[in-house]
C-alpha cells in the first residue's frame, strides 16, 4: 500500500518523525521542482486508535491554507471562525506560510499526531506559538525559540508579539503535535528552505500567463497532464486539485492518485498503463465533459490492486438524461505487478431515479421525457438515483457491467459494484408535470453546509463466496488482447477506426468479496479504504475550496 498510517506509528517518537509506509507521489510534468509542501492536513480525532485506522478518526483540511511566499503583513490566519490577521512578519517576511484551523475543539487535543506535513524537500519549518513560550507542550522541546511576530489578536500575546519555534526537517512526512489546551489559538506553521530563505518563484515558459499562488490555474498548467493512448492520439489524464508547482487551483478533481499502489505505479511508469480520460468515448464519438472522470485506486486485500477510471460527474445536469459513461478497469497482481485484466468500454446507467420518494419513481425531464419509462427494478438495467434539494442523503450510480468482456453479471442487479456520493452538491428541483410526475426542471445547489467536494465511496458486494465483483475470461469474446467496439459487445480489428483495446489473461478467473463499503481516506491521494457499514466518517476534500462549479 501507498500511505497507510500504520498502528506502529503510535511507538515512534512524537514529533518530526516519518510517518510508515508513504510512497512519494510523482514529480509533477515539465521538471521544474515543487513547492516546499505537498500535502497537509489535521488529524480529526473520533475515538482512541490507531493513527489512521478507518472508522477511527478522519482526515481535515477545512479552514486551512498553504500559502507560498505570502508571509506578509495583512495575512489573514485565520479563515473562518476569528478576525485574526499578520501585523508584522518579523524577519520572516515571505516564508511560506501553513494556515491552520483555529477550531476551538482543536485547542484541546492531547496527540503527538495532529498535523500532518509532506515536505517534497528538507526545510526549515517554523511554529508561530499563540501562548505562553514557557508553557509550551513537550513535543516543541528542543525546538529553538526564533524572533516574535505581531499578530491582531482579542488576547495580549498578539500585539506585543507572538513567539516562534524551529526545527530542521528532512523532506519526507512528519507529524507536529497538539496545541494541549496550552494556546489560545491552535499554532500556524511556518516553512523555509534549508538553511532559512525564502523560496523562490518557479520559472515559467517565455510567452506564457504567470500561474498566482491560491488562484485559478491559467490553462497551460491543466494542458500539461497528458498522455499518449493505445491509438497514438494524445488524452487528458489524472492530476491533483491543486498544481505542486504553482500551487494554483485546477478547479476540479478527479479522486485518487493513480500512482499511489506500487504495482499501478510501476506499469504506468512503463506505459503499460495508459490512464487516458475519454479514449472509448472518442471512438464513439462522445465529448464528456472533462472534471466528471473520477479515478478510484485501492488495494483489495485479496492480492489485487485496482484501478478504475469511471465518468462519474454528479456536478450538473449533464449526468440526468446521459446513460453511456465511460468506464476503464485494470486489475493487477500486487505480488508480481501482472496487469491480469484491462477493460475500457462505455457503460449503460439506466435510469434516472427520485429516490427521495416512496415509492421510488423515474424522473421525467422535459429533455428525455422517455427515461420515465426505463424500468429500474428488474433485469439488468442500471441506475442513477439523484435525490431531491428537499432532501440530504447520497447519490448513488449502479451500472450495467457487459459479460463479454469477462465481467459476471449477478441477480439481481444489486450484486455488482456500485458507486455513492454523500450529499451531492447539486440535486434535482422539486417540480412536477400535470401528471404529479417529478420532471428535475434544473439542478440546485446543495446548502453551503454541503460545499466540501464530492465525497464518494464504493461498495462491493459480498457477504459470502457466492457474491462479490467476479470476472471470468471464459466467457468473454476473446482473451489475451483483443479490440471491441465502443460498447464492448462486438469483436473489432485493430485497425477498425472505432477499435477499442481490451486485455483478459488467459484463464483469468478472480473475484473481489467485500461486505464494507470502500471510504477515501484523505484528499490528497484519496486512498480508499474498507470500513464497516455505519462508520463512514469522513470531512472535506475540497482543497482550500480550490473547487468550482461544476467539480
Amino acid at each position: 500500500m501507498k500511505k497507510t498510517i500504520l498502528g506502529v506509528a503510535l511507538l515512534l517518537a512524537a514529533c518530526g518523525q516519518n510517518s510508515p509506509g508513504i510512497t512519494r507521489p510523482p514529480l509533477p510534468p515539465g521538471g521544474n521542482p515543487p513547492a516546499l509542501l505537498g500535502a497537509y492536513w489535521h488529524r480529526k480525532v473520533f475515538k482512541d486508535g490507531p493513527v489512521g485506522a478507518p472508522g477511527v478518526d478522519q482526515v481535515e483540511v477545512r479552514g486551512m491554507m498553504y500559502r507560498p511566499r505570502q508571509f506578509t503583513a495583512g495575512l489573514q490566519l485565520d479563515l473562518q471562525e476569528n478576525d485574526m490577521a499578520l501585523l508584522d512578519p518579523g524577519p520572516y517576511q515571505g516564508l511560506d506560510i501553513l494556515v491552520t484551523r483555529k477550531h476551538g475543539t482543536y485547542r484541546k487535543y492531547t496527540t503527538p499526531y495532529f498535523t500532518f506535513l509532506s515536505l517534497n524537500r528538507k526545510a526549515r519549518v517554523g511554529v508561530i506559538w499563540y501562548g505562553d513560550p514557557a508553557h509550551r507542550p513537550g513535543w516543541l522541546e528542543g525546538w529553538t525559540q526564533g524572533a516574535n511576530v505581531k499578530a491582531q489578536m482579542p488576547v495580549p500575546w498578539g500585539d506585543g508579539g507572538v513567539p516562534t519555534f524551529w526545527k530542521n526537517f528532512p523532506a519526507g512526512d512528519h507529524w507536529l503535535g497538539s496545541v494541549e489546551d496550552r494556546a489560545v489559538e491552535v499554532y500556524d506553521v511556518l516553512l523555509a528552505e534549508a538553511g532559512g530563505k525564502a523560496s523562490t518563484a518557479p520559472p515559467v515558459p517565455a510567452g506564457l500567463e504567470v500561474p498566482q499562488p491560491n488562484t485559478a490555474c491559467p490553462a497551460w498548467v491543466h494542458n500539461q497532464y497528458m498522455v499518449r493512448g493505445f491509438d497514438g492520439r494524445m488524452y487528458p489524464t489524472w492530476h491533483p486539485q491543486i498544481d505542486p508547482v504553482y500551487w494554483c487551483y485546477f478547479g476540479h478533481e478527479h479522486g485518487s492518485d493513480p500512482r499511489q499502489l506500487p504495482a499501478l505505479r510501476k506499469r504506468i511508469d512503463d506505459g503499460s498503463i495508459k490512464l487516458a480520460f475519454g479514449y472509448a468515448a472518442r471512438k464513439a464519438n462522445l465529448d464528456e465533459p472533462h472534471s466528471g472522470y473520477k479515478v478510484f485506486a485501492y488495494d483489495d486485500r485479496q492480492g489485487h490492486a485496482w484501478l478504475v477510471a469511471f465518468h462519474f460527474g454528479p456536478s450538473d445536469r449533464w449526468r440526468l438524461c446521459t446513460r453511456l459513461y465511460e468506464y476503464n478497469l485494470w486489475v493487477l497482481s500486487t505480488q508480481s505487478g501482472k496487469i491480469l485484466s484491462e477493460q475500457h468500454f462505455l457503460i449503460d446507467t439506466g435510469a434516472a431515479i427520485n429516490p427521495s420518494v416512496d415509492p421510488e419513481t423515474n424522473y421525467r425531464p422535459p429533455d428525455c421525457p422517455g427515461n420515465y419509462d426505463l424500468p429500474f427494478d428488474q433485469g439488468f438495467m442500471g441506475q442513477r438515483r439523484i435525490p431531491l434539494i428537499s432532501y440530504s442523503g447520497t447519490e448513488g450510480w449502479v451500472p450495467t457491467y457487459v459479460q463479454t468482456l469477462g465481467i459476471v453479471v449477478a441477480d439481481p442487479v444489486q450484486e455488482v459494484m456500485a458507486y455513492v456520493i454523500d450529499n451531492p452538491q447539486f440535486r434535482c428541483s422539486p417540480e412536477r408535470d400535470a401528471q404529479r410526475r417529478y420532471t428535475c426542471n434544473q439542478m440546485v445547489r446543495s446548502p453551503s453546509d454541503y460545499d466540501w467536494g464530492e465525497n464518494r465511496w464504493f461498495t462491493v458486494p459480498g457477504g459470502d463466496v457466492n457474491d462479490g465483483f467476479e470476472i471470468n475470461a471464459a466467457i468473454a469474446l476473446a482473451q489475451g488482447e483483443f479490440y471491441t467496439d465502443a460498447l464492448g459487445k462486438t469483436r473489432r480489428r485493430p485497425t477498425d477506426p472505432d477499435a477499442v483495446r481490451q486485455y483478459l489473461e488467459p484463464g483469468l478467473h478472480l473475484k473481489h468479496v467485500s461486505s464494507e463499503r470502500w471510504i477515501p481516506y484523505d484528499p490528497w491521494w484519496v486512498e480508499y479504504k474498507p470500513v464497516p457499514l455505519g462508520m463512514v466518517n469522513f470531512d472535506t476534500h475540497n482543497l482550500e475550496h480550490a473547487l468550482s462549479t461544476p467539480n
